[in-house]
């Protein structure tokens, strides 16, 4: 079982989505390529997690296509498409009752011998696992019922599960709930190593106020009008499009000793 993650990439190419009847988004384009982190932002409603389900295969577009290491999404083999994407949903999945670290281990279904359905969690202690358990801070615990532990700690656990799934391109909707604030910045360091050393690509869901962005970040922005706008924060936020797509406007600030982009 590999240690180190598929490097793949992810592609939406004229890709509309709608959600009830209501369509959300309108002939996006965004290329997400191996090393990169992108932020996916928004208001509350305008489809980000939806734009998430579609990117990850598990709904269908109203329009265009998806392609992972340029083949379209849909012929991949469900294993083969676990080893080069996984997503974490905004929702908790109810009604696991092992203990932690078997939860954690469940990220290495794609990469057991005998694929779907397998049991990683024979001995000897799968590495990832164990590496994962102590990136997270989950060591004292991974012994303990995953329904013991505080809403944080849970959150944690599935972004254990998520990195120890070692997919090249990481979809992840508002990863930071329920988290503390160090829990926070843990997160947020944990993602740029992945896509500086990993070679990985990330897409994440959050909101300005709780990620502080460099002038260089990558953005994807859902605009009122149905459309996609990317680019760098600091052109995003001096077209003023950031204020169009949110409401707000970001100013300039010192975080961390580095200028950054937060709400003003």
């Amino acid at each position: 079982m590999t240690a180190q993650p598929i490097a793949s990439d992810l592609r939406a190419v004229d890709l509309a989505i709608g959600r009830g009847g209501r369509a959300l988004l309108r002939q996006a384009n965004l290329h997400l390529q191996p090393g990169q982190l992108w932020l996916l932002c928004g208001p509350n409603g305008a489809g980000k997690s939806t734009l998430l389900e579609v990117l990850a295969g598990h709904r269908a577009p109203t329009a265009g296509e998806r392609l992972l290491a340029g083949r379209p999404i849909g012929e991949w083999p469900r294993v083969q498409r676990a080893r080069r994407l996984a997503l974490l949903p905004q929702d908790e999945a109810p009604g696991y009752e092992g203990r932690v670290r078997e939860f954690v281990a469940l990220g290495r279904l794609p990469w057991s011998p005998g694929g779907w359905p397998g049991a990683p969690w024979h001995d000897p202690p799968d590495a990832v696992v164990e590496q994962e358990l102590a990136a997270f801070g989950l060591e004292p615990m991974a012994d303990a019922r995953l329904g013991e532990l505080s809403g944080g700690l849970r959150q944690r656990a599935r972004l254990a599960q998520l990195f120890a799934q070692r997919a090249g391109v990481l979809l992840l909707d508002e990863p930071g709930t329920y988290l503390d604030l160090s829990s926070q910045a843990l997160l947020a360091r944990r993602l740029q190593a992945w896509c500086e050393g990993r070679a990985g690509t990330a897409l994440v869901v959050v909101h300005p106020s709780g990620w502080p962005m460099a002038p260089d970040q990558r953005l994807a922005l859902m605009m009122p009008e149905g459309g996609l706008a990317t680019g760098q924060a600091k052109a995003l936020v001096e077209s003023g499009q950031v204020e169009r797509a949110l409401g707000c406007r970001l100013g300039r600030f010192r975080h961390e000793g580095r200028e950054v982009w937060l709400p003003a």
